[in-house]
């Protein structure tokens, strides 16, 4: 033997087992593997396909969604299964670290989209006058006059201002008025264009218009827009470093949407035209695709497709003629962009529904502390947020609450504002002491703990049931104007 062998134990180890005996009894192991053999008849009973009809009836009515809490769990849903195709579906961001930061990379020019953002401020006088000019028009919707759907903040400073800081991917910035801009915006900036109401093929046709859906009816036909483009509302704010794949990856829309059902039924006068607006796109996705309930979208810039546009706004002429004709918010009023668009992706197979918990959106209201503790919500984590104006004339102290708010995270001027504007900018500054106190003090972090839980998803229920039962917010302090 070849193997040097030191005493009887290696040897005991070395030397192999001996092979089993086959057993006596082999015939009947036969008869059994005849029996199990017969797989036509359990075949069946394993697919049951018919089972499968019935157990997925129930989970159809809620379309499945992604969770997301951050970047780093957003990761781990490589392989999450596709709610449209069953298929896997890799969600990632691209150009993401583990750390949240952005890699740096350049963006060629061919590969730059456009962003719009809708501007209205009430207190200009020429709006004023259109305004009063309507006012008497009746509205079938409650607050679709309110003041504080046409109030400017100065948000649309900050939203450019977030827009600098954190997004390279664009080529132009249009901002869609019907009043002159603001004094402070550089207008020459070779990055910005001014599209007035009247210069928007099919709404030029139709003014003046007060109702936000009117004109999202119509943005698509922007003369000179790339293709792709995101619209922003002015009180939408990037709060982190963001790039293209966040809005759009592998093809497909990320369509982020929030843990409530939109409301279905016949659209209500007392009812916002909010609410309205998505009982009509209801009833559109049901008869045309299937009976379900559907999630709410988020406040947050919603990524847009041209020929998709020109493609709905064909097959529901109806629909988007009514929505443009109407000045105020109505009850046949759809939502055309972050309602009928996103969930056309959704069906076509060509966007996912992800819940992301870092988008956010806040309600004030007449109260400050409740506003302070809006505020606590946004925080380092968050990708973006939308504040709602929803106070009325008399709270003055609360529109400072979101200038403060707003220039404490944004304080560096954009390359779109004026130089002369520094006397604002010291005033803004000023501002800043007070809420440095209340937004920073250490013994409250129980209490950030708490506001950045799921749980304030129920305060956002009760602030939108409060919103829609609210018809008393006063207008007679701007028609004095």
């Amino acid at each position: 033997m070849k193997n040097n062998l030191t005493n009887i134990k290696t040897f005991i180890k070395i030397k192999p087992k001996p092979k089993p005996k086959p057993k006596s009894k082999s015939k009947p192991e036969s008869k059994p593997k005849s029996k199990v053999e017969t797989k036509p008849k359990s075949t069946p009973k394993i697919e049951s396909k018919p089972k499968l009809k019935q157990i997925s009836l129930p989970k159809s009515k809620q379309p499945k969604i992604i969770n997301i809490t951050n970047l780093k769990t957003y990761i781990k849903f490589e392989n999450t299964i596709n709610p449209i195709n069953n298929t896997n579906n890799v969600v990632k961001f691209k150009n993401y670290t583990e750390n949240n930061k952005l890699k740096t990379k350049k963006i060629a020019d061919n590969e730059k989209i456009d962003l719009v953002i809708t501007y209205v401020n009430s207190n200009n006088p020429e709006w004023i006058k259109l305004y009063n000019n309507y006012t008497n028009i009746v509205s079938p919707c409650i607050r679709s006059k309110s003041t504080s759907r046409f109030r400017d903040n100065e948000e649309l400073k900050y939203c450019l201002r977030a827009i600098d800081k954190y997004i390279n991917f664009y080529r132009y910035i249009y901002i869609v008025i019907n009043h002159p801009p603001p004094e402070w915006l550089n207008t020459n900036h070779p990055n910005i264009k001014i599209v007035y109401h009247h210069q928007i093929s099919g709404l030029n046709n139709n003014l003046p218009t007060f109702n936000s859906q009117a004109i999202e009816c119509n943005l698509h036909k922007i003369e000179g827009l790339t293709n792709e483009f995101i619209y922003f509302n002015d009180d939408v704010f990037i709060n982190k470093k963001l790039n293209k794949s966040f809005f759009k990856d592998n093809n497909k829309v990320n369509i982020f949407i929030k843990k409530k059902y939109t409301p279905k039924g016949i659209p209500d006068k007392k009812e916002s035209g909010y609410s309205n607006a998505w009982k009509n796109v209801n009833k559109i996705l049901d008869e045309k695709y299937k009976k379900e309930e559907r999630y709410f979208v988020e406040h947050y810039p919603q990524y847009i497709i041209r020929n998709d546009m020109y493609f709905l706004e064909n097959s529901y002429k109806n629909h988007f003629n009514n929505t443009t004709k109407s000045k105020f918010r109505n009850t046949n009023n759809i939502n055309p962009t972050c309602s009928l668009l996103q969930y056309y992706y959704y069906y076509k197979k060509r966007g996912k529904l992800i819940y992301n918990s870092n988008i956010k959106t806040i309600y004030f209201n007449n109260t400050y502390s409740h506003n302070m503790l809006q505020l606590k919500k946004i925080n380092k984590n968050t990708h973006v947020f939308c504040i709602e104006d929803c106070m009325n004339n008399n709270s003055k102290n609360n529109f400072e609450l979101i200038s403060k708010f707003l220039n404490k995270k944004y304080p560096r001027p954009s390359k779109f504002e004026l130089l002369n504007n520094k006397l604002n900018n010291d005033l803004d500054n000023e501002l800043n002491d007070d809420l440095d106190n209340e937004l920073n003090d250490d013994s409250d972090d129980d209490l950030d703990n708490e506001l950045n839980d799921d749980s304030d998803d129920d305060l956002d229920d009760d602030l939108d049931n409060d919103l829609d039962n609210d018809s008393d917010l006063d207008n007679n302090e701007l028609l004095k104007n």
